[in-house]
């Protein structure tokens, strides 16, 4: 199962690069597969582990000393030793894909609307945090000097890891069957769909450009990145405009015998209103795979909030659509539909950026 899964990863690696609209979406195709290889190894690994056959006189001694007491037997203190070495690595695999897999699960929690979809990937997400719970409990035991090889697997730890297996499977199958993105639900409910919406044809075509032209995110530490739609950036006849506000986390300082200078409050309190930066300093840049994007300067602090509303010409229709979104740490979201945010309708035609480099 676990050597199908990886074969599955793999094989769509390139694929989603290629597709991936942002440095996180690249990073998450590589955590997927880092995960599916360490379940892959850590299930290996459990193999050898268990082919290992002990005498049932060492099970109840802690390891160090049944190493010390099989001197004379050479043969049961290699098996010993090996039952360590492979219950280590099947522990710290376990662990790495179990913590991995995890963050994959709270990513499609994040970018999910549907209440029931959430409900399953929170029971996931559970069902891995158990078989993560054993792989460091066994760990734990692997490395304490008076720990029984008998405790190292345990009978509990066996449960667990079944049923929490059974249902991770289920969770997992019920999420994959029920799940259905935004381009999914366009196609159940548009004219030619299975379950037609009762929709003008403009309606339906400016809810796909909802889809496909939807601008994303990404918040690094010096910068905003914006992944708009690519006609935006090829199209000298289309505009956008784009306003970003800082604004600084708010630190509860005593100023002491300071507040009895107004002008000292004042300085103090200054720096955390919202500050509007300056756009024109943007650069044009491409990932690895070709997507190109626009990246803003933009110095902040974990915790401060970086407000980002864009506004820009559809591509297939007379209109305009706007984009709004707020964040205060590093990562890659979506920005939220809704009404004109930026004061001017349209921008400069055909924005010439400088290309990074």
């Amino acid at each position: 199962c676990n050597l199908w899964n990886l074969w599955a990863v793999s094989q769509q690696v390139t694929s989603k690069l290629n597709n991936a609209n942002s440095t996180q979406d690249q990073a998450d195709v590589y955590v997927e597969l880092a995960s599916a290889l360490s379940w892959t190894l850590s299930a290996f690994a459990g193999v050898g582990r268990d082919s290992q056959v002990i005498a049932s006189e060492f099970v109840e001694m802690s390891v160090k000393d049944a190493i010390t007491k099989t001197a004379s037997n050479l043969n049961q203190q290699v098996v010993i030793k090996r039952f360590v070495a492979a219950a280590k690595v099947t522990a710290i695999f376990g662990l790495f894909a179990a913590s991995t897999e995890i963050y994959l699960t709270e990513r499609q929690w994040q970018q999910s609307d549907d209440v029931f979809e959430r409900m399953l990937l929170v029971g996931k997400i559970g069902t891995l945090a158990a078989q993560g719970g054993v792989s460091a409990f066994q760990l734990v035991n692997i490395f304490a000097s008076e720990a029984l090889l008998g405790e190292i697997v345990a009978a509990w730890m066996v449960s667990t890891l079944f049923y929490a297996g059974i249902a991770y499977l289920l969770f997992s199958a019920l999420y994959n069957y029920y799940h259905r993105d935004e381009m999914q639900n366009w196609l159940l409910h548009c004219a030619w769909g299975t379950s037609p919406k009762p929709q003008t044809l403009e309606q339906e075509l400016t809810a796909l450009e909802n889809i496909i032209w939807k601008p994303k995110i990404e918040l690094t530490k010096n910068s905003v990145d914006i992944y708009l739609p690519s006609y935006l950036l090829d199209d000298n006849k289309k505009h956008f405009d784009v306003q970003i506000v800082t604004k600084k986390k708010y630190e509860n300082v005593n100023l002491g015998s300071a507040s009895a200078y107004p002008e000292e409050i004042r300085r103090y309190s200054e720096q955390f209103k919202p500050k509007l930066i300056d756009v024109s300093q943007a650069k044009r840049k491409n990932t690895a795979n070709g997507v190109g994007y626009i990246s803003v300067p933009v110095l902040h602090k974990e915790g401060d909030e970086v407000i980002i509303a864009i506004n820009y010409d559809r591509a297939w229709t007379e209109e305009c659509q706007s984009y709004v979104g707020t964040r205060s740490s590093a990562g890659t979201f979506d920005l939220e539909r809704t009404k004109d945010v930026v004061s001017k309708r349209h921008g400069v035609a055909g924005l010439t950026l400088p290309v990074a480099g």
